[in-house]
C-alpha cells in the first residue's frame, strides 16, 4: 500500500516492498492487492503478469483492517520476521507499508519449503517474483522506444549496454547529502571506465566492427552530456529530473509525463545487453530481473567484467 501520506520509496524500494509482501500473502494464504495510487497509479507502469493483484477492494470491508508498516526497519518488525504471526490475526484486510524486500526473511519462514521444489538463491526467487507479478504498460513500452530514438541509438536497436548514474538531481533539496547512493563528481570516471570494459568485451565477443552502444540513465542531465561528450557512442535522451517519493518537493512541468519517463528509463536499464548499474534500487533491481550481465561500478575489476560478459556467452 503507498497513498499520499505514506512513506514509500522510490521505484526500487516500492518493488522490493511489493515483493516482501506477496511472500506475506503466501505464508498466510491471503490474496495480495497491490494498492499504488501515489503519485500516479502503479497501474500505469506495470500491469498484472501471471498473478492478478490490481483487484478493488469491496467497500463494506475498508473498517476491518490493520496496517503492518516496517518503512526501513523490516529485520525489526515481529510479523516480517516471522509472518505466520499473522495467521493469529482476525482482520479481512492487513495493510503493509514496506520497502525492503531480506530474502533471509523468506528462506526461513515456516512456509518457505512450501514456495520452492528446489532451493534458489535471492537473485532468482526476485526474478521469478517480478516476472510473475509484472509485465510492461503499453504505455511505457511506447516511451522507451521513444527514448531510445531520442537518444539516437542505431535503429532497429542492436544489443547495448546501460550505465546508471545516481547523482541526487531529483533529489536536489538534499544539501550537502552524505548519502553514498548519490554518487560525486569524481565517481564519474569510475563509471565511464567500467563502462568501456564491457563495451570493448562485448564488442569483440559479439564480432562488431567498433565497441556497443552505451545508453546513459541518470537523475542528471549534467551527467548525461559529460559522459556523452567523453565518448559520441554514450547516448542518453534529455528527461526532467524525477524522483517518485520526493514529489511534494519537487517542481516538474508535466508530473504523468516526468514520472512515465522514470518507469521507461528503468525498462531500458532491464533490457540492457549488459548493465553498469549505481548504489541505487533502480539499478540494482535492473542488475537482477534483466541480463545477469551486470556490475557494480565501485566493483569493477577485470575479473567482475569477465565474469559479467561470461554469463551472456562472451568469454567462455
Amino acid at each position: 500500500k503507498c497513498e499520499r501520506n505514506h512513506a514509500c520509496g522510490g521505484v526500487g524500494d516500492r518493488i522490493k516492498g511489493i515483493a516482501s509482501s506477496l511472500f506475506m500473502a503466501i505464508c498466510t494464504n491471503r490474496t495480495l492487492l497491490v494498492h499504488n495510487p501515489y503519485p500516479d497509479p502503479l497501474i500505469n507502469f506495470l500491469v498484472p503478469s501471471r498473478i492478478q493483484w490490481n483487484a478493488t477492494v469491496p467497500n463494506n470491508i475498508h473498517q476491518d483492517r490493520m496496517l503492518v508498516s516496517a518503512i526501513d526497519t523490516i529485520g525489526r518488525n515481529q510479523y516480517f520476521n516471522d509472518p505466520g504471526k499473522l495467521l493469529k490475526v482476525n482482520k479481512s484486510i492487513i495493510d503493509v507499508n514496506v520497502n525492503q524486500f531480506h530474502f533471509e526473511q523468506v528462506q526461513n519462514s515456516n512456509c518457505f519449503q512450501h514456495l520452492f521444489d528446489t532451493p534458489k538463491d535471492e537473485s532468482q526467487v526476485f526474478r521469478d517474483f517480478f516476472w510473475s507479478m509484472f509485465k510492461w504498460s503499453d504505455a511505457v513500452v511506447e516511451e522507451a522506444n521513444l527514448l531510445l530514438r531520442k537518444s539516437q541509438m542505431f535503429q532497429p536497436p542492436q544489443p547495448y549496454i546501460a550505465v546508471h548514474v545516481r547523482a541526487g538531481d531529483a533529489a536536489a533539496f538534499i544539501k550537502n547529502s552524505r548519502d553514498q547512493r548519490h554518487n560525486q563528481p569524481r565517481d564519474l570516471e569510475n563509471f565511464y571506465q567500467c563502462t568501456k570494459k564491457l563495451q570493448h568485451g562485448l564488442g569483440q565477443c559479439l564480432g562488431l566492427v567498433g565497441d556497443v552502444e552505451v545508453f546513459v540513465a541518470s537523475d542528471s542531465n549534467e551527467v548525461k552530456k559529460q559522459l556523452s561528450h567523453k565518448d559520441p557512442l554514450f547516448k542518453y535522451a534529455s528527461i526532467e529530473p524525477y524522483h517518485v517519493d520526493k514529489v511534494q518537493e519537487m517542481r516538474v512541468r508535466n508530473q504523468t509525463s516526468a514520472h512515465l519517463d522514470v518507469w521507461s528509463e528503468f525498462k531500458i536499464l532491464v533490457d540492457a545487453k549488459c548493465l553498469v548499474y549505481s548504489r541505487s534500487g533502480f539499478s540494482e533491481i535492473p542488475a537482477i530481473i534483466g541480463s545477469k550481465c551486470a556490475v557494480r561500478y565501485d566493483v569493477c575489476d577485470d575479473f567482475a567484467v569477465r565474469q559479467a560478459l561470461k554469463s551472456v556467452g562472451c568469454g567462455e
